[in-house]
């Protein structure tokens, strides 16, 4: 087997032909009579995956700090004119305050590209986005998993809401009904259906 210069492979297995010229090639096979098969290959391209971030990337051994670090960028090689899927070789990255959208041909884009045909060498980069804080009212009352009045969470801005803080009232005198985006409303107004952005503060009720 061929590798190129970084130790990838260099060709991927595209399947099976009875033409020895064939470009392309298929996985299932049903012979009918006797009859050779050629193996079809495709050139591979590499593909080099920047994180796009200082505080992401992928966890490599670093030999001369005897430890593992974040280094921003990786390579694969893919079949030539594949399609790059949106979480492939998705990164690591040190901050809970932001979600890995996708991938990017362009290193300032704020959405990952609908599709990336991978027709030759290239470089993608990491899109990624802010997370939208919610902070869940205890509302008079308090959770008694953190013992506190109040918990900060953090989610995507497409994605819902939920949680599992249930606060509980001093001495039982009410029953935790759910969230609501008003502090003296009388009803939960909140799902697990309710859009995160716009969102700030929920309170129990």
């Amino acid at each position: 087997m061929s590798y190129n210069s970084n130790g990838n492979f260099a060709y991927s297995f595209d399947g099976w032909s009875t033409d020895p010229d064939a470009t392309s090639g298929s996985h299932t096979i049903y012979p009918t009579k006797d009859e050779d098969y050629y193996a079809v290959w495709k050139v591979n391209v590499e593909v080099t995956f920047d994180a796009n971030r200082d505080d992401a990337g992928y966890e490599t051994w670093d030999s001369s700090q005897q430890e593992y670090v974040l280094k921003r960028t990786t390579k694969s090689s893919y079949a030539r004119d594949s399609i790059l899927y949106s979480y492939s070789n998705q990164p690591q990255i040190n901050n809970s305050d932001y979600s890995f959208l996708g991938w990017s041909v362009n290193p300032e884009a704020d959405k990952p590209d609908d599709e990336i045909i991978l027709s030759e060498d290239m470089t993608v980069y990491a899109v990624w986005e802010a997370k939208t804080e919610i902070v869940f009212s205890a509302n008079g009352g308090y959770f008694t998993n953190a013992g506190v009045i109040y918990a900060r969470l953090f989610w995507s801005k497409d994605s819902t809401i939920y949680s599992d803080y249930t606060p509980v009232y001093p001495r039982g005198t009410k029953v935790f009904a759910g969230w609501a985006t008003t502090k003296g409303a009388s009803e939960p107004d909140v799902t697990y259906l309710t859009p995160i952005d716009g969102l700030s503060t929920v309170y129990a009720v």
